[in-house]
């Protein structure tokens, strides 16, 4: 027979094991929970950032919009224009066929083009849009 003093040794051995198992699974829970208050958190805060959003100022190479001669460089090469996020814009709309439209404004922007060869600038200016306000709305789809 096993001795008493085994018995109440494996007794207490196995109460511990019961209680640490049942603080680690509290534990855990709080962590758990934790977790998963601070990724409701942020998702708000996405939610929130993301409807406060309108059009966000973009860097854009303008050479591409310029006619400019193949000896011709462009000063300044880059510029800030708003723009909207087409999937920010959208992005709480449940509706299919919606897109962002945004409202623009026409902006006229001066640049430099200087000639490399002939060592000789000309002042160019150019009409660009920029996004003032982002909408999702429907898009009409023909007959």
């Amino acid at each position: 027979m096993v001795s008493l003093k085994v018995q109440k040794s494996a007794a207490c051995a196995w109460f511990a094991m019961v209680l640490l198992t049942v603080a680690a699974s509290a534990t855990h829970a709080r962590h758990h929970f934790h977790r998963q208050k601070k990724l409701v958190e942020h998702n708000a805060r996405q939610v929130m950032r993301l409807k406060e959003r309108g059009p966000q100022p973009r860097v854009v190479g303008v050479a591409p919009a310029l006619q400019l001669k193949s000896s011709e460089m462009v000063e300044p090469w880059l510029t800030v224009l708003h723009r909207c996020d087409e999937v920010a814009c959208c992005a709480f709309s449940q509706m299919p066929g919606q897109r962002c439209l945004p409202k623009q404004e026409r902006v006229t922007l001066y640049f430099r083009a200087i000639d490399i060869a002939s060592k000789t600038w000309r002042i160019i200016q150019h009409e660009f849009f920029n996004h003032t306000e982002c909408a999702c709305r429907a898009v009409e789809h023909g007959p």
